[in-house]
């Protein structure tokens, strides 16, 4: 079908069944374009002197779409990808990258190097041989503790309330850390522990967040104790939003703002309509752009972020709220620290979220502010884009420099 036909099909009115084709063929092109773009392979040269080839699976859209797409600004995946794939090549390899969901991808190339997140070192290595060398990149719990964390969740959705919601992030678990030699992680603690078990050299990387904020001295404290924000992406249970909900439902006199893609998951809307859109102490936002003026607005009107996810790599949404001055209230699983600036929630039930927050809320005006600085500090020091291409640069150097026999070493 023609942009022309597409056009006129948008500017007039269409009875029913035409519009329900409309909405197919709009899905059906939709998900042609994923599919192309998931299949595409980008290509970068090495800088001088050229002393390999690599190969690099993880995101393939900062390769194909142009820097101002607001697509590259959702996640800092985006970035990294280029930033790793960058930094092979100054290394001197030149570098083929494809998106970590591509299944159909066969090497035709003789690789030194492949790096991979997810699922496809395992179905590559075969290929691939005993002479490339093979570093898997964690960026999340092992997907086996993932899937079980994020199904304790829903069950506990489920005795509480009476609904079955559906898993939101649930992958198929790999065997990528057994096939790789050594591996790099921009993962906290909990996920780097959930893949020891394999043995393997786990070279730990700072996430980078893209923006940079202004701390925010002159915040009304006193009111900001009492004003919090959820600030996370798709698996809203999987994410402790659920948790967070029903803690603040009781706690009339604390105020939540929850920024998120909630119309997305709308059973779990159904099932929370009435803690979203009907609580007097609760704002539901939905997503904002952590760039935008709006996301300033909340964090200079919040104290805190709670975020009791149940498994994260490292949570880059916490970071972000940092950056702006923002203490975090989570748990173990997001790989976030809270020492010694923000609150740690102890177990995944509604009323270790309420103490945590109670216990924010009852900080002094001055105790905030001084919370607020070290964790604003801390995120400035560590989770810079200028940051991870340091370390990261560092690490790849030593990995690619250094005899096989000791980069299998266990740390």
């Amino acid at each position: 079908m023609s942009p022309g036909i597409l056009r006129y099909l948008q500017q007039h009115k269409l009875p029913t069944a035409m519009l329900a084709m409309k909405r197919a063929f709009r899905k059906t092109l939709t998900e042609w374009d994923a599919r192309m773009l998931r299949e595409h392979v980008a290509t970068l040269g090495a800088k001088w002197p050229v002393r390999g080839r690599a190969l690099l699976s993880y995101r393939i859209e900062a390769f194909v779409l142009p820097p101002e797409d607001p697509l590259l600004a959702r996640h800092t995946n985006f970035w990294q990808s280029a930033e790793m794939a960058a930094t092979l090549a100054e290394l001197g390899y030149d570098v083929d990258v494809i998106d970590y969901r591509n299944t159909s991808f066969v090497p035709e190339k003789k690789y030194d190097i492949c790096i991979d997140v997810r699922d496809n070192l395992e179905r590559l290595a075969p290929v691939l041989g005993p002479s490339c060398l093979k570093v898997f990149h964690i960026d999340t719990a092992h997907l086996l503790v993932h899937n079980a964390r994020e199904s304790a969740r829903l069950a506990s959705v489920l005795r509480r309330r009476g609904v079955v919601l559906p898993p939101a992030t649930w992958q198929k678990p790999n065997h990528g850390i057994e096939v790789a030699d050594v591996a790099t992680g921009n993962a906290g603690e909990f996920a780097m522990s959930t893949f020891r078990y394999a043995g393997k050299v786990i070279h730990p990387v700072p996430a980078p967040i893209a923006r940079d904020f202004e701390w925010t001295c002159d915040k009304d404290w006193f009111s900001a104790r009492r004003r919090f924000v959820w600030f996370g992406s798709n698996g809203l249970v999987h994410k402790g939003l659920d948790l967070v909900l029903e803690a603040f439902a009781g706690m009339p006199d604390r105020h939540l703002v929850v920024c998120g893609p909630i119309d997305r998951e709308p059973d779990f809307v159904n099932a929370y309509h009435k803690e979203l859109y009907e609580t007097p102490n609760i704002e539901t936002v939905g997503w904002i752009d952590a760039g935008g003026a709006r996301f300033r607005e909340i964090a200079r009107s919040c104290g805190a972020v709670v975020f009791p996810s149940c498994s994260e790599g490292l949570s880059t949404s916490t970071l972000e709220c940092m950056h702006a001055g923002l203490i975090p209230v989570v748990t173990r699983e997001t790989g976030v620290p809270t020492e010694p600036f923000g609150v740690r929630i102890p177990a995944l039930t509604v009323d270790a979220v309420r103490g945590a927050v109670r216990a924010v809320a009852d900080l002094s005006p001055e105790q905030l502010r001084h919370f607020s600085a070290l964790a604003w500090e801390h995120a400035r020091e560590n989770h810079t884009r200028a940051r991870f291409s340091e370390v990261y640069r560092g690490i790849m150097a030593g990995i690619v420099n250094a005899p096989r026999a000791e980069k299998q070493l266990v740390c």
